[in-house]
């Protein structure tokens, strides 16, 4: 009986373990979606195509100059991923350099 109640104490621990490590990695992920939150919300570029793609009734002059402006947004966003991917790879093969001396 008491080795029962030994194994029953023991799975309730590793458990409770288990729990907490699940807790911890929740916080994490709020935290993350949080941020992810924040940094849309100070994203222009996407507060204006999300704007752009909301508008429901255009004139066809209209639906031209939303085209035009999310053409303009997407090339924006783009250009500005180009630029932290190169900025990213020269940061690499910085590190790699350092690494080899």
């Amino acid at each position: 009986m008491t080795r029962n109640h030994q194994e029953i104490k023991k799975e309730i621990q590793r458990i409770e373990g288990q729990l907490l490590v699940a807790k911890q990695i929740c916080r994490e992920n709020l935290k993350e979606i949080n941020h992810l939150k924040k940094e849309q919300d100070n994203d222009y570029i996407l507060q204006e195509t999300n704007r752009l793609l909301s508008i429901k009734k255009l004139n066809s002059n209209e639906h031209v100059d939303q085209f035009n402006q999310l053409l303009r947004l997407v090339y924006q966003q783009q250009k500005r991923q180009t630029s932290t991917l190169d900025n990213t790879k020269q940061y690499n093969e910085q590190e790699k350099s350092v690494r080899f001396f």
